[in-house]
């Protein structure tokens, strides 16, 4: 009788059951044990159907942490590290087709690409190699992916906080840029900056925004996530629900505005509020507004007259993976704090509810 192993699928939109899914090990193939998976704040767009690029059915999940049991004759990844058998790993979910326009001009910029097959996005499980999600109790990691060891002194629980941190650093790295007061543009050395939003993604991002130095001023609209902040050492600020944000943000810069606001919010009226904070000539980096949350109210004099600087930030590098299992070393504990939700696989869909409706902080699902 065939191996199957319990994934929570993503049939449809809003519609997720649990099955027994063929597990099917091949000689280009590696096979791993999910020790935790992320619940990302892009799932409940995946399990609503906003999220642009998602195929159904799938087995939702990419921020994955796992140990390896099987290892084919001819599996091969990236970046070339020595892998074996119990080793456990953490999963780079995209991987570049090598072809598009993207890949062949901008061979170092991986995450460019428009045709990434992306484990617990894009990838169907209703075809091989249909274990190709982390809400699942393992995954099939085909050939040219990349893994990074995860070092001992790394709890596996906080393993699959990698993925999220990367994209944290990439988002950062968009915003320092050219970080020297005699260059044309760039914030400078020991910025302020401020970040929209203290949920998962926007905590990572202030904890790397901290590790380089940088004044962080970290806001929300939620009393429980401003608290948790604050239990982090973090300089965070409730903000009033409606009117009145710009105003109190402002209050916190001496009234000049941060050199750069970042905005991991993810609604059009943070990305309205978010470029008044911002002082003149300072950067804002959009990182929240990943998938279709609707439309911003902007006048195009207003970053004009400001000489602002505006960047996207959509997702991360291979290469940032190895930065976030740097910091994750530094100070696990810390980073352990953040998981405040853990759910079984049987519990997938309660999991990212849970996410949808920003209970605690970090919430992932354990097998």
């Amino acid at each position: 009788m065939a191996e199957t192993c319990l994934a929570g699928i993503t049939e449809k939109e809003e519609t997720i059951t649990l099955n027994q899914v063929p597990l099917v090990k091949t000689d280009d193939c590696a096979v791993i044990s999910i020790l935790s998976s992320g619940v990302c704040g892009t799932d409940p767009h995946i399990f609503s159907g906003k999220r642009v690029g998602a195929t159904y059915p799938t087995i939702q999940g990419h921020e994955i942490c796992g140990r390896i049991e099987h290892l084919g004759k001819s599996f091969s990844c990236k970046p070339g590290d020595h892998i074996a058998i119990g080793d456990r790993v953490i999963l780079v979910p995209g991987k570049a087709c090598g072809t598009c326009h993207y890949c062949i001009t901008y061979p170092h910029q991986e995450h460019l690409c428009v045709n990434r097959g992306i484990y617990g996005v894009t990838l169907r499980c209703d075809r091989p190699p249909y274990l190709i999600g982390g809400f699942a109790q393992k995954v099939v990691i085909t050939s040219g992916y990349w893994l990074f060891l995860l070092p001992k002194d790394i709890p596996d629980e906080i393993g699959c906080l990698t993925e999220p941190l990367a994209v944290a650093i990439h988002a950062v790295e968009r915003g320092v840029g050219m970080n020297m007061p005699t260059a044309q543009y760039g914030p400078g050395l020991y910025p302020t900056i401020i970040i929209q939003g203290a949920g998962p993604i926007g905590l990572l991002t202030a904890i790397t925004c901290r590790s380089i130095g940088a004044h962080v001023i970290i806001t929300d609209i939620l009393e429980h996530r401003v608290s948790f902040a604050k239990e982090l050492k973090l300089h965070a600020v409730l903000l009033p629900r409606k009117e009145g944000r710009v105003l109190a943000l402002r209050k916190e810069t001496k009234g000049i505005g941060a050199d750069i606001a970042i905005d991991c919010a993810g609604t059009p009226e943070a990305f309205e509020e978010g470029i008044q904070m911002v002082r003149r000539g300072g950067r804002y980096i959009e990182l929240g507004n990943f998938a279709d949350s609707g439309e911003a109210l902007v006048k195009p004099s207003y970053i004009c007259r400001n000489d602002l600087e505006i960047f996207g930030s959509v997702i991360a590098s291979p290469w940032d993976f190895g930065r976030a299992i740097q910091l994750l070393q530094k100070d696990a504990a810390l980073f352990q704090k953040l998981i405040t939700h853990r759910f079984r696989i049987e519990e997938t869909e309660k999991a990212i509810i849970n996410v949808k409706e920003k209970h605690g902080i970090k919430t992932i699902i354990v097998p």
